[in-house]
């Protein structure tokens, strides 16, 4: 049972907050192309930097100069719409999750990738423990999501995004359908719903003195799990929906909203069975980068399912 447990405690921890990027050298199709003629970002938008709103949450108007000027909830909103318009970007996250099990300490380990470009987003999750390893490839394309798994079962054989994957025909699967089973596309800003009515605070914005900005953000532990906690259950074969008691997100980010690194620390309990734990601890740490993103594996395997 400490190795079933061990299993539920890495597998739910997968998606945590990560970004965009992509990246290969094939030709927009008509369907990757708007009525404006430009190619499609990952979200299908036209791949323009997205207008800054000029009214506030409130309606008032708002010309602020830069982040400075705006409250933490209008930058966590305009971080939000950067981030999920499409934009060219790359992401590399290292997640580190512990806990009791028993008598011992548990921990796991998770590289998560990611790469957007030309309506195409590639993830890759690669998690690596005593007990458990797990490796996947998601690419996201027109709405739905497409999975496959590592070419050897050995860890020792994976090597982040240079992992040799299957080529078998990957499993797909529709947003909604992805969404009740592993959460929230990773198109999505994080795996935490945040919005207005799902976090409880943001703190005002911090100029760190180098072109860059920093907001502290509290999701609220309900709200801003729903879909989370459903990919927790559905993927550690949990016995009833986990449990949050708290969660901070720090993003810092540069004038134009978008995100340079951010730093999430979340603590919940779960229940397998008669086995529980009521102390997990996970850590996750991104950073990012722009104009440089691989997509090269939707060219080389997924154009061929991807519809």
């Amino acid at each position: 049972m400490k190795k079933t447990l061990a299993t539920a405690l890495i597998l739910f921890i997968f998606l945590l907050p990560a970004l965009p990027g992509c990246g290969d050298s094939r030709e927009p199709s008509p369907s990757d192309v708007t009525e404006t003629g430009e190619p499609q970002t990952c979200n299908g938008t036209d791949g323009r930097q997205p207008e800054t709103p000029d009214e506030s949450s409130d309606g008032s108007s708002n010309e602020a100069p830069d982040p400075s000027g705006l409250s933490g909830l209008e930058n966590l909103l305009r971080i939000k719409k950067t981030m999920e318009s499409g934009i060219n970007y790359s992401a590399s996250g290292y997640s580190l999750v512990s806990t009791k099990v028993l008598f011992f300490t548990y921990e796991q380990e998770v590289w998560t990738y990611k790469d957007c470009r030309d309506g195409v987003m590639i993830q890759t999750d690669i998690a690596k423990s005593t007990f458990v390893n797990s490796a996947w490839q998601t690419c996201f394309f027109g709405g739905k999501a497409y999975m496959r798994g590592p070419a050897f079962g050995s860890a020792k054989n994976w090597d982040g995004k240079d992992t040799e994957w299957a080529t078998d025909a990957p499993k797909v699967y529709d947003e909604a359908r992805y969404n009740a089973e592993y959460g929230l596309f990773g198109t999505a800003l994080s795996v935490y719903l945040l919005d207005p009515d799902t976090v409880e605070s943001v703190s005002a914005p911090a100029d760190n003195g180098d072109g860059t900005y920093s907001v502290t953000v509290v999701p609220d532990v309900e709200k801003a799990t729903a879909y989370y906690r459903t990919r927790m259950k559905t993927m550690g074969d949990l016995s009833r929906l986990p449990e949050f008691s708290g969660i901070t997100i720090e993003y810092v980010f540069d004038s134009l909203w978008r995100l340079v690194s951010s730093h999430t620390e979340e603590r919940y309990a779960v229940k397998m069975g008669v086995i529980s734990s009521d102390d997990c601890l996970g850590v996750v740490d991104f950073t990012y980068s722009y104009g440089n993103a691989d997509i090269s594996d939707y060219a080389e395997f997924f154009s061929g399912y991807a519809k």
